[in-house]
């Protein structure tokens, strides 16, 4: 039983990552991404 839901939260898990990925693959993310670091180092 404990291998059961352990199994299914770790689907559940491999499904957002695989979400996460796809949404970071996005070219305007990372735009966003690479404008937050430079405003990050700026301020450092």
């Amino acid at each position: 039983m404990i291998n059961e839901s352990l199994r299914k939260r770790l689907e559940k898990i491999n499904a957002r990552l695989t979400d996460v990925e796809r949404e970071l693959a996005d070219p305007e993310v990372t735009k966003n991404i690479k404008k937050f670091q430079a405003l990050s180092i700026e301020r450092a």
